[in-house]
């Protein structure tokens, strides 16, 4: 019954995907997806977003099916990063945000991907789509400080940051630094979050960057950091105290909405709403799947 409530469930989410209902082919791409994961049992190179290409295995399906994973914060991306930006990845996992901003936009990308087996297939992507020259990629952690930290090793894409009541699972002591310290006198214009719930201590290891002009978005999402105890209320109000405000992006209409609920909103958060607006719309079409958008 969970397997056929599972398969229910990725099926809706395919049909339903935003990139899907205009090109179709999502439960075609699924049918060859399962099938080649069976038969060969390693990575399988797809196509991306232009002429970049991921390498997948099984479990990493989301980008082949609909093109990308994540349509409204990675067309920000694409239709805000230029190719004389510095963008920085926290929670690279396996690349794809990487491989955006690099092999699509040009930007100077910084990576940070703290599990080592996600890190190597990091650095297979880095090397397939030839965007070395322009990534730095760390096995690291990025937090409040320096040191060492508890990280889950055989969870896929959802390793995080161990909690306490997590000791069953395969963990091991990974290193961990801040991206003032790391970054130095880089400030990247766009900033991707995705920890898994750890988002509080990056954004503390992070000051001296939010607080500076020339970073103008951050893409992060709220909802999780309660699994480590912290308060995602607090967290979303220090966002908001550098200045940055929630909006929604359509990437179809170049869109750029401010949020105006005093709940917590998802981002992208930019701090000049005009400004980024502006940007947005005028960027270059970038192709999926043989759509313009």
């Amino acid at each position: 019954m969970k397997a056929i409530l599972r398969l229910f469930q990725t099926f809706n989410y395919i049909s339903s995907h935003p990139l899907n209902k205009k090109t179709g082919g999502g439960l075609l791409r699924w049918f060859r997806w399962q099938l080649g994961t069976r038969i060969l049992p390693y990575g399988i190179v797809v196509p991306f977003v232009e002429d970049t290409r991921l390498i997948l295995q099984k479990g990493m399906f989301a980008n082949y099916y609909c093109g990308v994973d994540e349509f409204e914060e990675m067309f920000f991306l694409l239709h805000f990063l230029r190719d004389s930006d510095v963008f920085a990845d926290v929670g690279a996992n396996i690349g794809s945000y990487t491989v955006l901003a690099s092999g699509v936009c040009g930007a100077k990308t910084y990576c940070f991907e703290p599990c080592s087996q996600t890190y190597k297939r990091l650095c297979d992507n880095i090397v397939l789509n030839e965007i070395g020259s322009r990534v730095q990629a760390y096995n690291l952690a990025m937090g409040a400080s320096k040191g060492e930290v508890l990280f889950t090793q055989s969870l896929g894409s959802m390793n995080h940051v161990a909690a306490r009541q997590e000791a069953g699972t395969a963990i091991r002591q990974v290193n961990i630094d801040t991206l003032d310290s790391i970054l130095g006198n880089e400030i990247p214009r766009l900033l991707k979050i995705d920890v898994e719930g750890f988002e509080t201590e990056v954004i503390m290891g992070a000051d001296r960057i939010l607080a500076s002009e020339n970073c103008e978005a951050i893409v992060m999402e709220f909802g999780v950091g309660s699994r480590l105890g912290y308060d995602e209320f607090k967290l979303y109000q220090k966002v908001l105290g550098y200045g940055f405000r929630p909006c929604s992006y359509s990437p179809d209409t170049r869109k750029l909405t401010e949020c105006k609920s005093d709940a917590i909103c998802s981002g992208p958060f930019v701090k000049n709403v005009d400004s980024a607006a502006s940007r947005l719309r005028q960027a270059s079409a970038k192709r999926v799947n043989g759509v313009l958008i």
